[in-house]
């Protein structure tokens, strides 16, 4: 999947586990609209560095997947969690 937007703010990369790290950043999408959208993607392992060149208030074009989980939580509900996991960045 793709998506074009403003990049609004992005975290420091965080090392979850030895094995693991990730950063999540906030992109606006859909500028053009009546209705632009507000939207949290994350990256992980080494493409965590893909936005080092990209500011705050730039566009960017995302590819991403779109992922999904159901995890249990310690009260027997079951959560569905979505991830947008980004594959490649770019400013644009």
């Amino acid at each position: 999947m793709k998506a074009q937007g403003e990049l609004i703010r992005k975290s420091e990369a965080i090392e979850v586990s030895t094995a693991f790290k990730k950063l999540e950043f906030v992109c606006k999408t859909d500028l053009d609209s009546m209705y632009p959208q507000t939207v949290l993607f994350t990256l992980t392992q080494e493409r965590v560095n893909l936005l080092d060149k990209i500011e705050s208030g730039q566009l960017v074009e995302i590819d991403f997947v779109l992922r999904g989980k159901e995890y249990q939580n310690k009260e027997g509900a079951v959560i569905v969690i979505n991830t947008l996991d980004v594959c490649k960045s770019t400013k644009k």
